[in-house]
């Protein structure tokens, strides 16, 4: 199989194209040849492979999954703040309009509008709908944050951060418009 293949293999798991065929390809073709596509895609293709996973994977290949996506996307957000609290402010009017790149093919957050933390949430929902007193406690949590945290500095260019891109009835977001 192609990278350009297994790209649009993943897009189409998204968006539920053909999805009882496509997951077979994809699960037979990542398992087959993890080796060869963990030297030949980039970071953002290797994580869109773990999200699959988080999203059509058995319910121990899903909360594995989603660890590790957890981890991907915080590191993300992470990078996305140090390039609001350099001291070099030459990409600041950017990265408040847009996306700035980082490395590897991942792109920073889009400050305004990112749809990486509501998958992210989605996802999450999704697992903690089968323990749900875990989930009372994650809103809670949520809640928390919400009103402590300042978002690794997120918060001071743009105070909706928060409402915007956390919070807004990510519950029923849906995967199927937001492919790849």
């Amino acid at each position: 199989m192609t990278k350009e293949r297994l790209i649009k293999l993943i897009q189409n798991l998204r968006r539920g194209d053909d999805l009882k065929k496509s997951k077979i390809l994809f699960f037979s073709e990542v398992e087959r040849n993890a080796e060869k596509w963990c030297k030949e895609l980039t970071l953002r293709w290797l994580i869109s492979i773990i999200d699959t996973y988080a999203d059509h994977g058995n319910d121990i290949e899903r909360s594995n999954a989603l660890i590790v996506s957890t981890f991907a996307n915080m590191i993300k957000i992470a990078d996305t703040s140090l390039l609001l609290t350099r001291p070099d402010n030459s990409k600041l009017e950017r990265l408040l309009q847009d996306v700035v790149y980082l490395y590897d093919e991942v792109n920073s957050l889009k400050i305004t509008w990112d749809d990486m933390p509501n998958i992210l949430f989605y996802r999450i929902s999704e697992v903690m709908q089968k323990t749900p007193v875990i989930e009372i406690y994650f809103e809670e949590i949520k809640k928390r944050f919400r009103i402590n945290s300042n978002m690794l500095k997120i918060t001071q260019h743009y105070p909706k951060f928060w409402d915007k891109i956390f919070f807004e009835g990510r519950r029923h977001f849906k995967l199927k418009s937001n492919a790849d």
